[in-house]
């Protein structure tokens, strides 16, 4: 097995999860699809086939409590053996110049990695991930006899022993020297081969419990180390990834004032550094982004709060008249958000007419700046001239083709589409009255919302 060079222990592999040995003894770690490029797997593509392991106990111990915004307080670093582990790819031969896969020192396991390779886990506390509190020894280890699995023979597990009234690992007292050892020389080797001014982009695409990014400077990793496993203490400050995402994604330097589009015109980075660069601005501004070839498909998060909770403070509604011969009314067409406020999209539209109306936040919805939840419902209301309906007896059809609807995201300043209804083909009125009457109801999905970036 090869030897990474803060001399973690050989023979063995090691994940930070904050799944529950419970879990992870019995079923083992699982891809989170069946996607085999490795390429999309690196660049967070989703449905990826492989599970992320590492040869280095510095890079994973990072990851033990998950995902920060899952407030995990207990954490866990598993001791995988080699025996029963699918074939995979070792990463730093690959890469051998891209400073995030040497920080992390991954193999990717092709594959379902099964309980029964799984020798044990160290258990961390309260954000402290050099110092276990216990060690919990997996009783379905297929490979005791062939690899028998210590935790005495490890730096972590010199702080570990047996206590015999409980027959349990208990570990306690201060961080074994070696554990330090190991971690500066992590440290050390990473700065060194920081060879570039931009800020490295950490990646550990493990999955749903894990962070999917994290960055410092190399050489400040220790001073990042000592932090709060956090990712908006130790990402880059929030302008900084602005106009970091703003090099991938030309379409974002609108945004940006003058002496930011000034530093966004650097050169582009390259491809892979940008998939996690997107994702690292995409986490801070409440999204979820899929990028690849320099286009990025975003969607609403759920990782920091509900989506329908998201903040937005504009809204445009354009909807389009069908060409059919008789699609057109004589009567106005109005759109309203289930508040018996309506707005007026047609007065009275011919045949493939069309409408872009932007929304009166303050007087439909009471503010400028409103959640999401506020779009949940949305309903067509049809009325008749009072001319019009003496004449025709009350019976005037339109028929609407599509109508789509634009917000304007508070967090992150982009513009973000509902199109679920850009088909919607159907024939509505048959009004009987002067006054407005609810003709349409439709309600629009909050995970619809999305924005097409270039």
């Amino acid at each position: 097995m090869k030897t990474v060079p803060d001399r973690s222990e050989t023979g063995v592999f090691y994940r930070g999860d904050s799944r529950s040995p419970d879990y992870i003894f019995r079923h083992g770690f699982e891809p989170q699809g069946t996607n085999m490029n490795l390429r999309d797997h690196l660049s967070f593509a989703g449905n990826s086939g492989f599970v992320s392991v590492s040869r280095s106990r510095p890079a994973v111990r990072r990851y033990v409590f998950g995902r920060s915004a899952d407030g995990h307080t207990t954490g866990y670093l598993y001791i995988i053996a080699p025996h029963g582990v699918p074939r995979g790819y070792w990463l730093p031969e690959m890469y051998s110049r891209d400073g995030p896969v040497q920080r992390n020192q991954e193999f990717a396991v092709a594959g379902h990695i099964p309980g029964g390779s799984i020798a044990g886990a160290f258990v961390f506390q309260s954000g402290n991930w050099d110092n276990p509190t216990t060690w919990l020894p997996n009783s379905n280890y297929a490979y005791q006899r062939d690899q028998p699995f210590n935790p005495e023979n490890t730096c972590l597990g010199r702080l570990c022993r047996i206590v015999s009234e409980a027959l349990a690992w208990v570990c306690v007292g201060t961080p074994d020297p070696c554990i330090r050892d190991e971690n500066e020389r992590f440290i050390s080797d990473q700065s060194a081969q920081t060879q570039v001014e931009q800020p490295i982009i950490d990646h550990q695409p493990i999955g749903q419990n894990n962070p999917a990014f994290e960055a410092c400077n190399a050489s400040d990793e220790e001073k990042c180390s000592s932090k709060s496993n956090s990712v908006e203490s130790n990402y880059l400050n929030t302008a900084n990834t602005a106009v970091l995402a703003a090099s991938c994604l030309a379409s974002l330097k609108s945004h940006f004032k003058r002496s930011e589009k000034e530093a966004a015109t650097r050169p582009l980075i390259r491809d892979l550094d940008c998939s996690d660069i997107i994702d690292a601005w995409a986490y801070k501004n409440d999204l979820d982004c899929r990028y690849a070839e320099k286009k990025a498909h975003c969607t609403f998060s759920s990782r920091r709060m509900p989506i329908e909770e998201q903040m937005f403070k504009g809204l445009t509604v354009r909807a389009v008249i069908d060409m059919d011969w008789f699609s057109g009314t004589s009567g106005p067409i109005h759109v309203n958000f289930g508040n018996n406020q309506g707005t007026t999209l047609f007065e009275s539209p011919d045949p493939g007419d069309s409408s872009n109306v932007t929304i009166d936040m303050r007087r439909v919805f009471g503010a400028d700046e409103v959640a999401l939840k506020a779009l949940r419902d949305v309903e067509i209301y049809h009325s008749l001239h009072a001319g019009y309906w003496s004449a025709s007896g009350g019976r005037d059809q339109f028929k609407i083709k599509s109508i789509e609807f634009e917000i304007h995201h508070v967090a992150s300043d982009v513009k973000l589409l509902n199109d679920e209804y850009k088909d919607i083909e159907s024939w509505m009125g048959q009004n009987s009255r002067v006054w407005p009457k609810m003709t349409w109801a439709g309600a629009l999905n909050f995970r619809n919302w999305h924005v097409d970036l270039s």
